[in-house]
């Protein structure tokens, strides 16, 4: 029943995906962990008991029994502005551009210019603003 309903979501919102007001799509986990990616260009499919969402050269896949909500936002708020250090960290453009990946969120903050990016560590995802 839960697949049902991830995939009749999806399917009547995929072509809200492309609109321009709402730039991302958030995909969010049974275990509150969320995961990000650039709405405009998305195109979404179903395998194995998966959900595959590409754009670009950006992947996401997740289980879909995992799957607790996704919802379409706008990538402008700042969730958080701190992290530990969770090991690999990788960081985006809020337009879901790779940066880089860096063996820990300090060490891409030593690195980064300052604006507003989006973070992915092995537990987490988030955006932050680097001053």
């Amino acid at each position: 029943m839960t697949k049902f309903i991830v995939l009749l979501i999806a399917t009547t919102t995929c072509n809200v995906a492309m609109a321009n007001d709402s730039p991302t799509l958030t995909f969010e986990n049974s275990d509150g962990s969320q995961t990000s990616i650039a709405a405009p260009g998305l195109i979404i499919t179903f395998s194995d008991g998966q959900l595959v969402g590409v754009n670009g050269d950006t992947t996401v896949t997740l289980d879909l029994n995992q799957l607790r909500k996704m919802y379409f936002g706008q990538a402008t708020g700042i969730d958080s502005t701190t992290a530990a250090n969770d090991g690999t960290t990788t960081i985006y453009t809020l337009g879901g551009v790779l940066i880089g990946k860096y063996p820990s969120f300090a060490e891409a903050k030593a690195q980064l210019q300052a604006g507003v990016y989006i973070v992915k560590t092995a537990n987490k995802t988030f955006k932050t603003t680097i001053k």
